[in-house]
């Protein structure tokens, strides 16, 4: 063990050579900070955690990027990005984060998030050569190992047991040069997964890519892997991020949009090739992609499709890549009279027949080998006041799935939004991803309705109400259903940047009585945080209580509670250090608890905090001459009330969970 990290080590320290030092980065909050302003209690995807992580690692250089590019940033509307292109066109550039005060639409925490990801760097240079463009771009290379201290029984057991060894890795390489070169791989393996050995690959998932825009800006080409989005996502894609919530942050984003995957999900992207071309007001993009997805073939037939993308025991690499998929589709857009019109259609075919196992709720679900589909999507802005877009999407049966959304500015402090929804029972789209509560786009009905409200003396509040019903059986539901969800937040941000916050949700939901599928009982659960942060130059630090009941009509309250603390001091630009400690409580697994404790880059999520215990965590980050940073983690759970963790393998057998952490990068410019 102590072989490997030291050669780990080694390997990267060696790779620090000859270029010149990363630009200095202004930033005035942390990432945990960020999580836990913008997400809710449901987060951010890992793919989603995933892009904007190496984008906090590879931030955008507000001098040379364009309107594409500040896309990326999912808590800023196209409004605040036209804003702050307006004014750089004024002053020509940027000389520090600090002028992003004197634009219009922007309050304290959308400046504070947005130095996370941004810097002030160089303006263009002229015309340069291929080798000068490679010397010039921007190099970031990174890799983490997780090291557990304990065994899971998967580990251990011999016959049925992980193939692999318990150690967990993700390295990538990404290479940009302004707005007009990228490209970069991805390299992971899980723990228990076997390396190189078993016929697996030396790493299980590889993800590599190639994108050029041509200075013109007219050509866009991208091979490799890559994420697609298109209109409200009923057909292909997810153009919202962090759901609801984005849509009171960013409710105007461009009808199609298509970028790398440079993340470690090894379900949702496509392979291939992408082609996109502009003039004037018109684009039009052609995408294919042929790659292959894990599935339970029977005489033939796919009857499960798996999405976690583990291969760690003989039965699980048995169901690698055992479907295989090819997609085709071509996506436009026009401005014409202050509408942006999109028009999209795909097809995708796949080499087996998909039946889904027979199930209520799968009654109609996708079956067959080819689906394909089309939609009609627009965007449209009258004055600076209203906003609207919607989509209308059609199966290869002509069932409908409809999306529509309005965004009214009531005064520059206030902003208004809405949000329809209307999908068939029927409708199918295997790669639609869009806002809602089903499983699928398919088969709900709803209406969300929030505000936003920026006050005086750094105050907001953001509030949204969602109203959803299932006109049909879904899982754990047999009959007909309905729910509701609640969210409202209050924060408050002092001259000094100290921010208290205020939370509360509430979800409502019917399920199957138990032991009667025929009856369905009301289910809810209150969630409440309250959050204060103090930030100095040099020292911050973040206390936060959480509480959560639910309640059932058959079964009694259950309560949940957690107290946390998380602080981080920097000793100088180059060292910081931060600690995290929480204890909890709760009677279930339903009643979970969550805090933001420090996070290494990459680690695109956090775990829930259940049952009765402590959680402990320690890291410290170091970079030597702006180029090498080194990361070390620790991170510890323990439970009063539980001599075994997890289930079947991944039991642990024992009341303590510990895990090493330790993160490398190299950044050249």
């Amino acid at each position: 063990m102590l072989q490997r990290i030291v050669l780990f080590l080694i390997f990267f320290t060696l790779s620090t050579f000859t270029y010149s030092q990363v630009p200095f980065r202004e930033i005035y909050t942390t990432w945990e900070d960020f999580l836990e302003h913008y997400t809710n209690e449901d987060g951010l995807s890992n793919d989603e955690m995933e892009q904007l992580s190496l984008l906090k690692e590879q931030p955008i250089n507000l001098n040379t990027t364009n309107k594409e590019g500040l896309l990326q940033l999912p808590f800023l509307s196209e409004e605040q990005i036209d804003s702050l292109l307006a004014y750089r066109q004024m002053k020509r550039h940027f000389l520090t984060l600090g002028e992003l005060q004197f634009i219009s639409g922007w309050d304290a925490l959308t400046r504070r998030f947005t130095s996370l990801f941004t810097y002030i760097g160089d303006t263009l240079h002229a015309r340069t050569s291929l080798k000068e463009k490679f010397t010039r771009g921007r190099h970031l290379f990174e890799s983490r190992l997780d090291i557990p201290t304990y065994k899971r029984k998967g580990d251990t057991q011999q016959k049925g047991g992980y193939l692999g060894n318990n150690l967990k890795n993700i390295t990538r390489y990404h290479f940009k040069y302004k707005d007009e070169i990228e490209f970069g791989f991805t390299l992971e393996k899980d723990a228990g997964e076997p390396f190189a050995s078993q016929g697996n690959n030396i790493f299980d998932h590889q993800s590599l890519f190639l994108q050029y825009n041509s200075p013109s800006k007219k050509h866009k080409y991208l091979l490799g892997d890559y994420t697609l989005n298109f209109g409200e996502g009923l057909l292909i894609g997810k153009n919202a991020f962090g759901g609801q919530l984005g849509l009171l942050n960013a409710p105007s984003r461009s009808l199609s949009q298509f970028r790398p995957h440079r993340g470690a999900d090894e379900h949702h992207f496509y392979r291939g090739a992408v082609y996109s071309y502009t003039h004037h007001n018109f684009r039009i993009t052609t995408f294919a992609s042929h790659r292959f997805f894990d599935a339970k073939i029977e005489n033939g037939e796919a009857v499960t499709c798996y999405t976690n993308g583990l291969h760690r025991t003989y039965d699980e690499l048995k169901h690698k890549n055992t479907l295989s998929n090819a997609t085709f589709g071509v996506l436009s857009e026009i401005h014409h009279k202050g509408i942006n019109w999109g028009l999209g259609g795909y097809i995708s075919v796949y080499d087996k027949e998909i039946i889904p196992q027979p199930r209520t709720y799968n009654r109609y679900a996708f079956n067959g080998k080819t689906a394909y589909g089309a939609s009609l999507s627009y965007k449209s802005s009258q004055g600076k006041r209203f906003h609207f877009s919607g989509e209308l999407a059609t199966d290869q049966r002509l069932h409908l799935a409809i999306s529509q959304r309005l965004h009214f500015k009531a005064t520059n402090d206030l902003h208004l939004s809405a949000q329809m929804r209307w999908f068939s029972k029927r409708y199918t789209a295997p790669f639609a991803q869009t806002i809602n509560f089903a499983s699928h786009v398919a088969n709900e009905q709803g209406v969300m309705i929030g505000a936003k409200w920026i006050g005086n003396k750094g105050i907001k509040l953001e509030s949204y109400v969602d109203v959803h019903r299932f006109p049909f059986a879904t899982y754990r539901a047999e009959k007909p259903s309905h729910g509701l969800k609640l969210y409202s937040q209050l924060s408050k941000e002092s001259s000094k940047g100290n921010v208290t916050l205020i939370r509360y949700t509430y979800n409502l939901w019917q399920q199957n009585l138990s032991g009667n599928k025929q009856i369905l009982a009301y289910n809810g659960k209150h969630r409440l945080r309250l959050q204060h942060t103090l930030n100095a130059p040099k020292f911050s630090a973040t206390g936060l209580l959480e509480g959560c009941l639910t309640h059932s009509q058959v079964d009694n309250p259950k309560y949940g509670f957690t107290a946390s603390m998380r602080a981080q001091y920097l000793f100088k630009p180059t060292l910081s250090a931060s600690v995290f400690g929480a204890i909890f409580t709760t009677d279930n697994y339903a009643t979970s608890v969550y805090a933001y404790e420090p996070l290494l880059p990459n680690m695109s999520s956090f775990g829930a905090l259940y049952y009765k215990g402590f959680r402990i965590a320690a890291q410290t980050k170091w970079t030597l001459g702006k180029k090498f940073t080194l990361g070390i983690r620790y991170g510890m759970t323990h439970y009063f009330n539980r001599n075994k963790i997890g289930t079947a393998l991944q039991e642990i057998n024992g009341s303590t969970k510990a895990d090493i952490n330790i993160y490398a990068k190299i950044s050249l410019r």
